[in-house]
């Protein structure tokens, strides 16, 4: 009997090293390489998050614009800056090139500098250009006042809006409807494509 009465003990130490060799099968702890779930990053902003909407122009950042401590946007060569809030104020200075996108409504916006392209997408705004080599309302801008001292070429394809230029060199386009377009100076190629417009010199 006492032969006998050794064998569940050598069982229960079996079990014993059965169990303790069962804790360390799983993953590696937490924190190990490979296991941390990486954050998120937009393509192409090399490790860097995209700014929200909302965010204040970086100077750090490129082919973004900066704002100077006077509030003025300066916007430079192969940069854009999008005016998106509406009934707002903004100054912007396109400095030897540059896109603008006024995609607000109701904005009184004043550009000054030579722009490269200003494209005027809402609506019931007031914008006053320096000089930009092209200007386009689309085809959702209605009732904008523009003002522009010189211009290379005009393109409306929206409605109802009211637009003052001293000078234009190359090409005036109308696409929409409604339109009252003066200018004071050159003699751009006319095109009116649209309905009920008005273009007139002097």
């Amino acid at each position: 009997m006492k032969h006998f009465s050794r064998i569940p003990a050598v069982l229960g130490t079996a079990a014993v090293l059965v169990v303790s060799a069962g804790c360390g099968v799983g993953g590696p702890p937490s924190g190990a390489p490979g296991t941390g779930t990486a954050p998120s990053v937009s393509p192409g902003t090399g490790g860097t998050p995209a700014p929200s909407d909302d965010a204040s122009p970086s100077p750090s950042a490129p082919g973004t614009a900066t704002l100077g401590p006077d509030g003025v946007v300066t916007v430079g060569a192969g940069q854009e800056f999008k005016v998106r809030n509406d009934n707002s104020t903004v100054t912007i200075n396109c400095n030897a090139g540059g896109e603008i996108d006024v995609e607000a409504n109701a904005a009184h916006v004043t550009i000054t500098g030579n722009c490269l392209d200003v494209d005027l997408k809402g609506s019931g705004n007031t914008v006053a250009i320096a000089a930009s080599d092209d200007v386009d309302i689309d085809s959702g801008g209605t009732g904008n006042t523009l003002t522009a001292q010189a211009l290379e070429k005009l393109r409306i394809k929206g409605s109802q809006n009211t637009v003052t230029l001293g000078s234009i060199s190359e090409e005036i386009r109308l696409e929409g409807g409604n339109n009252t377009v003066a200018y004071q100076q050159g003699s751009p190629q006319t095109r009116d494509e649209g309905s009920g417009n008005s273009l007139t010199r002097g």
